[in-house]
């Protein structure tokens, strides 16, 4: 099947797939947004998404306003639920800001890859000192795409 997105959970509401297929949906609400988690559980669920064998998140949120601020709860809703992608002990992160800078629908990767607060050449001396303690590596990239390098990223 040609699917016109890339989305796991656009994807399952293309194929409406039944019960057994190696697919788990579970759809969730939090105070400031609805998650759906997909599962991806076999090689038939892998073949009949076209998608790999995994677990995808998608987070929706209502349209943020002028009056966001560092409180706001779609922020935290976000944070929760890449927290929970992250490996126990993780000792560092990196983020990669995959898209076309140039292409507004594209541009989610590169922006948000700019905002990262980036710390790997934090020493762990340097963030206890500043009270930070568990403050964790965090590196991002923004490789760019094809149209613009040549070199395939994603």
């Amino acid at each position: 099947m040609i699917f016109g997105t890339d989305l796991a959970l656009e994807r399952r509401e293309i194929t409406n797939s039944g019960k057994n297929d190696g697919v788990t949906v579970t759809k969730r609400n939090t105070q400031s947004a609805s998650v759906t988690e997909i599962e991806i559980t076999s090689d038939v669920g892998a073949e009949k998404l076209g998608k790999p064998v995994g677990r995808y998140v998608t987070v929706e949120l209502p349209p943020f306003s002028s009056e966001f601020d560092d409180t706001d709860s779609r922020m935290f809703a976000v944070r929760d639920e890449i927290k929970k992608l992250l490996p126990k002990n993780t000792s560092g992160v990196l983020v990669v800001g995959l898209g076309n800078s140039d292409i507004t629908p594209d541009a989610l990767g590169p922006k948000t890859a700019k905002d990262i607060f980036s710390t790997r050449h934090i020493t762990k001396s340097l963030a206890e000192e500043i009270g930070l303690p568990s403050l964790l590596p965090v590196s991002s990239a923004v490789p760019g795409v094809l149209g613009q390098t040549g070199i395939e990223s994603a």
